[in-house]
């Protein structure tokens, strides 16, 4: 039988094993971004295609890494709100969050219920 404690190790541990992926995902983006300079020289011929690929690409990092970055504000949250007793219960309604829930998505801070009601409005 499950202590009451190792639901919370349970989560803890998949909130800090998601964070952890999430840091070294925005880690290898930044790694992988190079930073070039465009530069319109006259004296030679520019292929404006790449030059706009390059930008369509810079913009889709941005995204994403803005994305992650959000991720992580939402996980460090939930470790925050686990630190004081106060994770997995619905913010809004203060009713539990069901385990399955938490497990598909871990920074949850809403029911599924008060969730579909927020996103009506």
């Amino acid at each position: 039988m499950d202590r009451p404690g190792d639901r919370q190790d349970d989560l803890r541990e998949l909130l800090d094993r998601l964070r952890q992926e999430t840091l070294t995902e925005i880690a290898e983006l930044l790694r992988s971004h190079r930073p070039e300079s465009v530069s319109f020289d006259d004296t030679r011929p520019t292929d404006w295609g790449d030059e706009v690929s390059r930008h369509i690409d810079d913009e889709m990092d941005a995204a994403q890494l803005e994305r992650k970055g959000e991720r992580v504000r939402r996980i460090e949250h939930a470790l925050d709100l686990l630190d004081r007793g106060a994770y997995g219960h619905c913010e809004k309604c203060r009713e539990a969050i069901p385990i399955a829930r938490l497990r598909a998505l871990p920074f949850a801070t809403q029911c599924v219920g008060c969730r579909e009601s927020n996103e009506l409005f």
